[in-house]
C-alpha cells in the first residue's frame, strides 16, 4: 500500500503503530486523493448513513 502514495513501508509502518507523528492535514489530502476515499475515512471520521427504509 505504502508504495501506491509513494512513500516507504516504514513510513506507512511507523504512522500505523504510532511511532511516527501523524503526516500534516495537506499529505493526508493527498493521499486520500490518491486512494480515492473521503479525507474523513483517513481521519477517522464516521460518516451518518440514513436510513431510507421509512
Amino acid at each position: 500500500m505504502a508504495s501506491v502514495v509513494g512513500r516507504s513501508a516504514d513510513w506507512l509502518a511507523g504512522i500505523e503503530t504510532g511511532r511516527r507523528n501523524p503526516p500534516r492535514i495537506d499529505v493526508l489530502a493527498e493521499l486520500a486523493r490518491m486512494l480515492r476515499v473521503p479525507l474523513g475515512d483517513l481521519l477517522g471520521q464516521s460518516q451518518l448513513v440514513e436510513d431510507e427504509r421509512q
